[in-house]
């Protein structure tokens, strides 16, 4: 089989840009008949080739499919790859699939820290031997701001990074 120019392989290429105009512009009956005979042609393919090559053209396509799925896991360990540093409070990061956070479960018997199931012992006080004071209730304007008991709470929640920076 000849090799095919490099202008022709692109998906810009004249025919590639015929073909999808092609296609936008064939109505709904004429897409089915198209894809019907797509499959009848491949079928008569499949019927004419030997086991051996059968064997080939599956192995081949199991490795695209497997350079497939790695480039969706590269690409979503690209994404996500220093993400807690561009954290997004408007994103459920436990509804994505790549995440599993889980449920803090377990309670620490020195501290009563909620942990997660597989969570190392004493990562949270050091195994009793870290004990923090007990916080100290904010002065009351602050605490009015923080409960929504002041007019001017909403903006100050809204922009209480600015004000600490």
């Amino acid at each position: 089989m000849p090799k095919r120019a490099r202008s022709q392989l692109s998906k810009h290429s004249s025919q590639a840009r015929a073909a999808r105009i092609r296609r936008t512009e064939e109505s709904s009956p004429e897409r089915s008949q198209r894809l019907a005979e797509q499959n009848q042609r491949k079928s008569q393919l499949r019927e004419r080739e030997s086991s051996v090559e059968r064997l080939q053209r599956l192995r081949a396509q199991a490795e695209s499919q497997q350079l497939s799925i790695n480039r969706v896991r590269n690409r979503i360990s690209a994404n996500s790859n220093r993400l807690a540093f561009r954290y997004d409070p408007q994103v459920d990061y436990a509804q994505q699939a790549s995440v599993q956070i889980g449920v803090m479960n377990k309670i620490c018997s020195n501290c009563s820290a909620k942990k997660w199931t597989d969570e190392p012992n004493g990562m949270c006080c050091a195994s009793g031997k870290v004990c923090l004071p007990n916080l100290q209730e904010p002065p009351q304007p602050i605490k009015n701001l923080l409960t929504n008991n002041h007019p001017l709470s909403g903006h100050f929640l809204t922009y209480i990074h600015h004000f600490y920076t």
